[in-house]
This record gives structure tokens, sequence and C-alpha cells, in this order.
């Protein structure tokens, strides 16, 4: 969600180009919420990262608000993101993951 904002460091070019207002945490909560039922119909207790890549366009292509240079490119918010999961990184990588377990126990 912190991608698609544009003011965030974590945006990427395109976000700070396109879009005027991105992703606020309800649409994190939706995102979560919508992954979770698609794992339960498929008969599974956990998301899966396919769960939350197929839930991602139909539940946060409304609150991404872009500006009028995304006409002009031939992009739409459902290519926004597309590009979005494809920019932020499916996992934390094993150093990142370790120095927050340490941050946990050590509070």
């Amino acid at each position: 969600m912190r991608a698609s904002r544009k003011d965030s460091p974590a945006a990427p070019d395109f976000v700070k180009r396109l879009v005027l207002w991105g992703i606020g945490p309800r649409g994190g909560q939706s995102l979560i919420q919508a992954s979770k039922a698609r794992a339960a119909l498929n008969g599974r207790q956990e998301v899966a990262l396919e769960d939350v890549q197929a839930r991602a366009t139909p539940v946060l292509r409304h609150r991404l608000v872009l500006n009028y240079t995304i006409e002009a490119e031939g992009e739409d918010s459902d290519s926004i993101i597309a590009k979005l999961i494809d920019h932020v990184p499916a996992h934390k990588s094993k150093s990142a993951r370790n120095k927050d377990v340490q941050r946990v126990f050590a509070a």
C-alpha cells in the first residue's frame, strides 16, 4: 500500500509520475479480507501469495486516484496495480526477517 503513495520513499517513479492519491489503510484491510476469503473458498486455511495477487486488482482499482498524464500514456489503475505487484518484493530477505525477529524478542 505504501508503494502506491507518491510521497512515500517506497514509491517507484511511475507512481510518483501518475498517481495523485494512493491506496490507504482500509485498502490494505480489504485486500487482506478478500485474500482470506479466496483461500477459504479454495479449501485452504492460510493465505498464499497467489490469493493476494489475484484479489489486488478488483479490490484496489477504485482506491487509486490517477492524474491526467496516465491516459496519454495508455495506462489505467489496473496497469498501475499490475506494475506495483511486479515492483514490490514478495518476501523479505532472510537477513531482514532475522532483524524483525530479533527486534520482537528484544522488546
